[in-house]
C-alpha cells in the first residue's frame, strides 16, 4: 500500500521537481534516491523502514516514468 501511495504522490511532485531542475538532473537525483533506498532496504530489519522504503521506491519509480515519458513525448512533439 505504501508503494501505491508513493506512486500517487509522484504525480503531484514529479512535474514541479522536473520544472525546477533540468530533466536530466531530476532523473539522476531520483535514480540516486532509488539506489540508496534499495541499499537501505537490503541492510535493515525493521518493518517501519520496509514501509518507508516501499513508499520511496514507489515515488521514485513513478516519478522517473513520468519525467522520462513526458520528456520523450515533448521532444517528439517539437520535432514532429
Amino acid at each position: 500500500m505504501s508503494y501505491g501511495i508513493g506512486g500517487l504522490l509522484s504525480g503531484l511532485l514529479a512535474a514541479p521537481f522536473a520544472k525546477k531542475n533540468s530533466e536530466n538532473k531530476a532523473v539522476v537525483v531520483i535514480f540516486i534516491l532509488a539506489f540508496a533506498t534499495l541499499i537501505g532496504l537490503a541492510a535493515n530489519r525493521l518493518v517501519l523502514f520496509i514501509y518507508l522504503g516501499s513508499f520511496i521506491i514507489g515515488l521514485s519509480n513513478s516519478s522517473l516514468r513520468i519525467i522520462m515519458k513526458t520528456q520523450c513525448s515533448w521532444k517528439s512533439f517539437r520535432n514532429g
